[in-house]
C-alpha cells in the first residue's frame, strides 16, 4: 500500500504479505473479498518474505472476531492455519534474531480498499484512476449516492466516509480500543477497522496509552486517535481533490466538519449509556470529569462494577462506604487521594443524576452492561494464548476465542480479573 506515515509522505508502505484471492457473494448476496496474510511473496514483498509470524497471526485472528462481536465495524478472520516452518524475525526492533513459526489468516471484508488507495492513484499524477476508483467504490459500497447529481456526488462520498470514520472511532475509544498505527493505509474507506498490528485494548485507564513500541513520540496513542483520524480525513480529501471541483475547501470543510459533529454526538451518546443515563441529552460534563478522574482504573472493570453498585441502597458515599465495596475499590486502589476525593465528588453527582432517571437497579445494571464488555483481547490475555499455541496446545485459543464471542456476559474465567503484575507496560512492534 502507499499512504502517510506517522504524518509524513512515505510511498509504498507495508511488507507485502497480503493477496487477495476473489471476490464472492454471501447468503445475501453481499460482496466480500477473501484476502490471505502470510502466505507467500507477492509483488510488493520488497525485501520481505511474504510471511506472517504465529503471534501475529494470533492476535489478528482472535482481535477481529473479538470487535465483531463486541459490535464494531470491523474486517472478519475466516482462518488461522499454521505451518511448522519457521522465519527469522527481530520482534522488538533490538537487534536480537529469533526464529518463530509462521501462519495463515484469511481474512474477509466487503473490501479492502483503504484511504491509501486512492493516494496511490493521486499521487501517480492519475486523475482518472481516481476518478474510476471512486466510481467503482460508489457503485458497490454507497449505491445509495447513484441518485444524486454527478457535480455533488463525490462531496457526500467524502462526507458519508467522514461520518463513518468518526462513528468507528468513538466506539473504539468507547471500550479502550487502540489501533496503534493509524497511518492512511490502515484507514477504511468503508469505516471498518482494519489491519490489526500492534494494537491494545486498555487495562488501566491511560489517555497517553501507546501499544506500538515504534511510537516513541505517541502519536498514535489512545486520546489521539479521534484527531489522527481527522487528519487522515484531509489527507483523503487531497486525494479525492479532483473529485470536488471548485469548491474544493468548501467540500473538505463541510467533511471535516461531519466528522467533528458525528464523533462528538456518538461518543457521548455511548458514554452516557455506559453510565446508565441513556443516549438523549447526555451529560457532558459529568462525563469528561469521570474520565479525568479515572485515569489509573481498570477502563474494562470499572464500567462492568459501575452497574452492579446499588444506587437506590446509597445513604452516605464515602471513603468508608466505598472500601466497603470490595470489588469496586479494586479497580480504584491505583487512583492518588485527590483524584479519590474528586471521585466521591463525581458520584455524588452521578447519585443526583441517577434518582432523577428513576431506574431501578437490575434494570440499570441491564441496560449499562449492554455497552460494557466484562472481557476485551487484553495485550497480556493475548500473550498467554501465543505461549500456549507455540507449545503445541490449542485449547486456550479455542476457549478464549468462544468468550470473546459473548464479551458482554460474565464468566469465573482469570481473564476476566484485573491484570497480572507482570502484564504491566506490555507494548508491541509492528514486527510479523
Amino acid at each position: 500500500m502507499i499512504g502517510h506515515q506517522f504524518g509524513y509522505w512515505a510511498g509504498q508502505l507495508g511488507d507485502g504479505r497480503a493477496i487477495c484471492l476473489g471476490e464472492l457473494r454471501d447468503k445475501q448476496q453481499q460482496r466480500l473479498e477473501l484476502c490471505l496474510k502470510g502466505a507467500g511473496k507477492t509483488p510488493y514483498s520488497r525485501r520481505g518474505d511474504g510471511r506472517a509470524v504465529l503471534r501475529s497471526s494470533i492476535r489478528e485472528y482472535l482481535a477481529s472476531e473479538a470487535m465483531y462481536y463486541l459490535g464494531i465495524p470491523t474486517t472478519r478472520s475466516l482462518s488461522l492455519v499454521t505451518t511448522e516452518e519457521t522465519t527469522k524475525r527481530d520482534p522488538l526492533y533490538n537487534g536480537t534474531v529469533i526464529n518463530e513459526k509462521m501462519a495463515i489468516v484469511a481474512r474477509v471484508a466487503p473490501n479492502f480498499i483503504r484511504f491509501g488507495s486512492f493516494e496511490r492513484v493521486f499521487y501517480q499524477n492519475r486523475p482518472d484512476l481516481v476518478l474510476m476508483l471512486a466510481n467503482y467504490t460508489v457503485f458497490h459500497y454507497f449505491p445509495h449516492l447513484l441518485e444524486i447529481s454527478e457535480s455533488t456526488r463525490f462531496h457526500e462520498f467524502f462526507y458519508e466516509v467522514a461520518r463513518r470514520t468518526a462513528i468507528l472511532v468513538a466506539k473504539w475509544q468507547s471500550v479502550g480500543f487502540t489501533h496503534g498505527v493509524l497511518n492512511t493505509d490502515n484507514m477504511s474507506i468503508l469505516g471498518l477497522t482494519i489491519d490489526y498490528g500492534p494494537f491494545g485494548f486498555l487495562d488501566g485507564f491511560n489517555p497517553d496509552y501507546t501499544p506500538n513500541g515504534s511510537d516513541d513520540e505517541g502519536r498514535y496513542s489512545f486520546k489521539n486517535q479521534p484527531s489522527i483520524c481527522r487528519w487522515n480525513l484531509q489527507k483523503l480529501a487531497i486525494a479525492l481533490s479532483p473529485l470536488f471541483g471548485e469548491d474544493e475547501t468548501g467540500v473538505t470543510s463541510r467533511g471535516l466538519h461531519v466528522f467533528d459533529e458525528a464523533f462528538e454526538s456518538t461518543y457521548y451518546e455511548i458514554f452516557s449509556q455506559k453510565i446508565g443515563l441513556g443516549s438523549s441529552s447526555p451529560n457532558k460534563e459529568l462525563i469528561d470529569e469521570l474520565l479525568h478522574v479515572i485515569v489509573g482504573a481498570d477502563f474494562t472493570l470499572f464500567f462492568r462494577r459501575l452497574a452492579k453498585i446499588k444506587i437506590l441502597d446509597v445513604v452516605c458515599f464515602d471513603n468508608e462506604w466505598i472500601q466497603n465495596q470490595e470489588s469496586f475499590f479494586d479497580v480504584l486502589r491505583l487512583l492518588p487521594p485527590d483524584r479519590l476525593v474528586r471521585f466521591y465528588s463525581w458520584f455524588n453527582q452521578y447519585l443526583t443524576e441517577m434518582r432523577r432517571v428513576d431506574m431501578k437497579d437490575d434494570v440499570r445494571e441491564k441496560e449499562m452492561n449492554k455497552l460494557n464488555p466484562a472481557i476485551v483481547l487484553r495485550t497480556w490475555i493475548a500473550q498467554r494464548v501465543i505461549s500456549e499455541v507455540e507449545q503445541g496446545d490449542l485449547s486456550l485459543l479455542e476457549q478464549t476465542f468462544g468468550l470473546l464471542r459473548t464479551p458482554y456476559e460474565e464468566n469465573d474465567s482469570e481473564f476476566y480479573n484485573l491484570p497480572p503484575t507482570w502484564a504491566t507496560d506490555l507494548r508491541l512492534t509492528c514486527s510479523s
